[in-house]
């Protein structure tokens, strides 16, 4: 009889067992994990705060929702034109 014929779920998982054997299965221990990347710190720019102030205030309604036809995308885009010209 193949492992097919016995029903659904016992063949599936018959299946999956072949398929992965257990040489797929990696058993990490906690000292041997990678640690994970630790993004550095920037320096501030007080130029690009000032634009994204500015950007904000033309992006954004008093609640704080965006303008229609204004993202978050946008407001970037005119923070670092507002900068340039700082």
């Amino acid at each position: 009889m193949r492992e097919y014929d016995r029903g659904f779920m016992e063949g599936y998982k018959a299946g999956l067992a072949n398929a992965h054997g257990p040489s797929v299965v990696e058993v990490w221990d906690v000292k041997d994990a990678p640690k994970p990347k630790r993004r550095t710190a920037r320096k501030k720019d007080p130029k690009m705060a000032r634009a994204l102030e500015e950007a904000n205030k033309k992006g954004r309604t008093a609640k704080g929702k965006f303008r229609k036809g204004w993202d978050q995308s946008r407001i970037m885009k005119t923070a670092h034109k507002i900068k340039k010209g700082l």
